[in-house]
């Protein structure tokens, strides 16, 4: 066959391309600090910068650096003018505007490192929250012109408040829940939420930025699949925990049910921070977990395994009964799967 007649691969997107996903970046980190550092254009941001940075003729970590301060800059320069234009004041909140760039060269690099997605995903979730916690600080710095712990104290009477009167509104059998129950059980309630969320909420922080970040590197690996040096470096390139991240995962969860259990019987406070200790380690270790016992399932599925269909039963009534469950059962699947996986090619060796 004449090898002219054959389809040639090209290694990565063209030079053009790589430049207008960098206007794109550029664009829509600036959109995200205009409408107030807003998830979605950030996400094409970072999408659209990670493709280009790795697609630039003669690419290098130095380049890439060089590139992305270049792009950090532009979008906050324009996020602030305009800004600016509309408000008529500057709008300090607009300087994150080209956060998505630091967060975009990191996860580039780390791939241009062919580092394995889990710590890929890992150090783009932990920038990802401290951006959030800075563009949080700011604002608050802005709206009550201090950032210390009387703040946090009002911010949390207000979310009781707040929280409070949706309870009290809240339509039970046809009549308002505040008819059923009394102020002090309402408030109780209240407080339960607040408490839940404080001592949840790096956990809870931590897997909104991974989800985030999971979605942008599902997209950027596919892409990068159509090219040679994508199905080369990239075509087992899937998250998967761990050993360590697996046994934190299965010892976390039990000790979070079994602490569980013995607060119905005790109110210690030890037992509750140990609960709400080991629930933020089961949390952190959840989506590496999840997303193999997600591959895990799927593939008993399409292999036709008998096992399947137990799984899948199990999946359903959970799903029924409560769907948040869901993803702590795919977890523990993927975990345990995971680990077997390890002994077995083990033993074979």
């Amino acid at each position: 066959m004449d090898s002219r007649n054959k389809k040639t691969v090209p290694d990565m997107p063209s030079k053009n391309a790589a430049f207008i996903l960098l206007a794109v970046s550029v664009l829509s980190g600036a959109a995200s600090g205009i409408i107030g550092n807003g998830p979605i254009t950030a996400l094409i941001a970072i999408i659209t910068a990670m493709i280009a940075l790795i697609s630039l003729p003669g690419t290098n970590e130095k380049k890439m650096v060089i590139v992305s301060l270049i792009c950090a800059l532009s979008s906050a320069a324009l996020s602030a003018c305009t800004s600016f234009i509309i408000s008529g004041r500057f709008d300090i909140q607009t300087v994150f505007s080209g956060g998505y760039a630091v967060i975009a060269l990191a996860m580039t690099v780390s791939v241009y490192r062919l580092k394995s997605r889990l710590f890929t995903e890992t150090v783009g979730s932990l920038l990802i929250c401290l951006l959030f916690i800075g563009i949080i600080a700011v604002a608050v710095y802005g709206y009550y012109g201090r950032l210390d712990l009387s703040v946090l104290t009002e911010i949390e009477n207000g979310l009781r408040s707040q929280i409070t009167e949706i309870i009290s509104t809240l339509d039970v059998s046809g009549s308002e829940i505040s008819a059923v129950l009394g102020k002090d059980e309402i408030a109780a309630y209240a407080d339960t939420v607040i408490v839940y969320m404080k001592l949840l909420s790096p956990s809870i922080l931590y897997i909104s930025a991974s989800v985030a970040v999971h979605i942008a590197l599902g997209i950027f690996r596919t892409v990068l699949m159509g090219y040679a040096r994508g199905r080369r470096r990239m075509t087992d390139w899937l998250l998967c925990p761990t050993k360590s991240v697996a046994w934190s995962f299965n010892v976390s969860a039990l000790a979070v049910t079994l602490l569980e259990t013995l607060s119905l019987f005790s109110e210690s406070s030890v037992i509750t921070a140990l609960i709400f200790g080991f629930g933020n380690i089961a949390l952190l270790t959840l989506p590496s977990c999840c997303s193999f016992g997600f591959r895990r399932v799927w593939s008993m599925i399409k292999q036709r395994q008998p096992q399947a269909v137990m799984l899948v039963a199990i999946i359903v009534m959970v799903a029924c009964c409560n769907p948040i469950f869901v993803p702590f059962f795919l977890a523990i699947s993927g975990a345990n799967g995971y680990l077997i996986k390890l002994r077995n090619e083990g033993q074979r060796k």
